[in-house]
């Protein structure tokens, strides 16, 4: 979806039909984002009960495929990934979703979205001991730790 916009914020939205995102235990709200580096912050609004509630996420919220902060002025397409629990509304009734651009004082361009998608589990950071980028740490994590195990290629001096 083109958004375009010219020195104030611009939006698009959809309105949902009743939607229960509680129901599959999902947890996160995924976008792809394509724009211009005049673009100052993205945000996701959802509203509950037609309106009765309301959660706006930013830019500054989300994480990206590899759960580091979003860079909203860098070139290309972008993942953004939002933790639903953080717009605080009533998911078992979400009655509609707005994308929108907040530009750099005066700037105008235009923005694209794609991909908005649920999911279940996603992850929002990668995880520390997760050794093998497979989002779980396991047995697999614990066997590469450990033939790793006093690996440093750092050796005494020889005298």
């Amino acid at each position: 979806m083109k958004t375009g916009y010219s020195s104030t914020a611009a939006e698009a939205s959809r309105p949902i039909t009743a939607s229960d995102w509680t129901a599959a235990n999902i947890k996160a709200l995924t976008l792809w984002y394509r724009g211009e580096a005049n673009i100052g912050s993205l945000y996701v609004r959802l509203e509950s009960n037609n309106g009765a509630q309301t959660g706006t996420l930013t830019s500054d919220d989300a994480v990206n495929e590899s759960g580091d902060p979003v860079d909203v002025k860098a070139a290309g397409w972008h993942q953004m990934n939002f933790d639903l629990s953080l717009f605080g509304i009533d998911l078992t009734n979400v009655t509609k979703i707005v994308v929108g651009i907040v530009p750099e004082t005066g700037m105008s361009g235009q923005a694209y979205w794609d991909d908005i998608r649920l999911y279940p589990t996603r992850v929002l950071q990668q995880m520390s001991m997760d050794f093998n980028g497979d989002n779980y740490v396991d047995f697999v994590d614990y066997a590469i730790f450990a033939n790793e195990w006093f690996t440093t290629n750092m050796y005494p001096a020889t005298e």
